[in-house]
């Protein structure tokens, strides 16, 4: 089974806040995968994520952490396999108040339980063409990148785009493995300070019989 987007969505803060409710849908398939990432335009300390507080209440784990060229924007990714299924909340809180943060997640299934994520990457640079490469992603899997920069200029990720807000400079881009390296970019308006988190997604590996070796 390969890796297979499900859904995307994008939102901002509004205010000065130390925390955020995100609304997001996560499809009832197997091997979930749940990805989240704040942009945050002010400094932060101690962000956090967590899927459905109401109900399954499941903790993400934070995998990276990348700030841009002059340290004005910073990006955080985390990660949570098996997400509860449902359209419900996904919850941000950090200390120190924003009023220029902004929220990205996006779902997948079909996902490895065990090592969901691999080769994962961040880097920043100050061109009008933010991109990221993640290294040997195998047939199957999935590169995903955020792209995201730093003064809100145009920003149209490719090759496919998961989630876009050009207003907020922000971009989820993902491609589909065949063994070799992945190169997920953007078109800035114009030079810019920006920020890329990659990484390849591993699939779901079965056994002969074709039952997963990871069970849900």
């Amino acid at each position: 089974m390969s890796v297979a987007f499900d859904a995307a969505t994008w939102n901002a803060g509004v205010g000065s806040v130390t925390t955020f409710n995100q609304p997001v849908s996560v499809g009832n398939n197997g091997n979930r995968l749940l990805l989240a990432f704040i942009s945050s335009f002010t400094a932060i300390t101690s962000p956090t994520a967590t899927w459905d507080t109401a109900g399954a209440n499941q903790a993400m784990t934070l995998t990276t952490t990348q700030a841009n060229v002059g340290t004005t924007v910073t990006c955080y990714m985390f990660r949570l396999v098996n997400p509860a299924f449902g359209s419900k909340l996904l919850t941000y809180s950090w200390t120190t108040a924003s009023n220029n943060i902004g929220f990205v997640a996006s779902s997948w299934f079909g996902v490895n339980q065990a090592t969901p994520l691999y080769s994962s990457t961040s880097a920043n640079g100050s061109t009008t063409t933010p991109t990221t490469t993640v290294n040997t992603v195998q047939t199957g899997d999935v590169a995903v990148g955020l792209l995201q920069t730093a003064t809100h200029s145009l920003l149209t990720p490719s090759p496919f785009q998961a989630v876009y807000n050009p207003g907020f400079g922000t971009g989820l881009s993902w491609a589909n493995g065949a063994g070799s390296n992945i190169t997920l970019s953007g078109a800035a308006a114009a030079s810019d300070n920006w920020i890329s988190i990659g990484t390849a997604i591993g699939r779901a590996l079965f056994a002969i019989d074709g039952s997963p070796t990871v069970m849900m």
